[in-house]
């Protein structure tokens, strides 16, 4: 299965996956592609005991193991705020070891303008037998501030920041507890680039179009964002467009950019990219 699936695709493919239907910030709908389970990255698909908003969990593998999801199991994931939150559960699959998840092309609004209704989502409890994935978790898949700072010294990588442009610049005040700016040496691709139209992505040869200028043919690229969430709309973008060296910065600026840090281990640049 492709990493990004139309809704033409779905009837079909449905039929063995199992469907997910992605949140975060609060945003907890009833309904949706009927029969749906709920992933929320304010629930158990994010760690908790985290002082950094959105990490992965302990056991990465918890979270699609106890909605019945197991080594074979296709998974299709969807969400209706852009995008965002299924390419972040996407990429958390992937960090579980599953190698057969996709993301619904444009989510429930592409569901819902091929004609479908929607309908009740599923509800944890219906959830029989809980899953097994074998696999060994794919934790080369994110990178910590030093995975950051090693691969700016190193040839044919690039740090990939998708915040808005006005946010990389530092224009404009942050939030209290961060500071403005982006991580010195780091090139800004906003979000928006990946995309045709909200929610929807850009094919192959318009990805190869976005992503060839500031990653080369073939290079390394570990991309960044607020607190890793919108980074993984980057990540899924990559791997569309056939670029095999893709990670994430977990910590993203959350922690990069934070007013407790030290300067001198973790700087801050203003204004456009060097």
């Amino acid at each position: 299965m492709a990493a990004i699936i139309d809704v033409s695709q779905l009837p079909r493919l449905r039929r063995r996956a199992t469907l997910l239907h992605a949140t975060m910030g609060g945003h907890a709908p009833t309904v949706g592609i009927p029969g749906a389970l709920p992933a929320d990255l304010e629930g158990d698909f994010s760690d908790p005991e985290s002082p950094l908003p959105h990490t992965v969990p302990a056991d990465p593998k918890a979270p699609f193991e106890a909605r019945g999801i197991s080594s074979d199991t296709p998974v299709i994931i969807y969400d209706e705020q852009g995008g965002v939150p299924a390419a972040r559960v996407w990429w958390l699959a992937k960090v579980a070891g599953l190698t057969n998840a996709a993301v619904l092309d444009g989510g429930l609004r592409a569901w819902l303008d091929s004609g479908r209704e929607t309908g009740e989502l599923a509800d944890l409890s219906s959830v029989g037998k809980p899953g097994s994935i074998d696999a060994a978790p794919e934790w080369e898949r994110l990178v910590d501030a030093q995975g950051v700072k090693s691969a700016l010294g190193e040839y044919n990588h690039v740090v990939v920041d998708v915040r808005p442009p006005a946010v990389f610049r530092g224009d404009g005040p942050a939030h209290p507890a961060l500071r403005s700016g982006h991580i010195p040496g780091s090139v800004n691709l906003p979000l928006g680039e990946f995309y045709s139209k909200p929610g929807y992505f850009k094919g192959f040869d318009e990805l190869r179009d976005t992503l060839e200028p500031v990653a080369g043919p073939a290079g390394a690229i570990v991309f960044t964002c607020g607190s890793g969430v919108s980074a993984c709309v980057g990540a899924l973008a990559a791997n569309v467009a056939g670029y095999g060296d893709v990670q994430v910065y977990e910590g993203s600026w959350s922690e990069w950019g934070h007013r407790s840090q030290d300067e001198a281990e973790f700087p801050v640049e203003t204004g456009p990219a060097a």
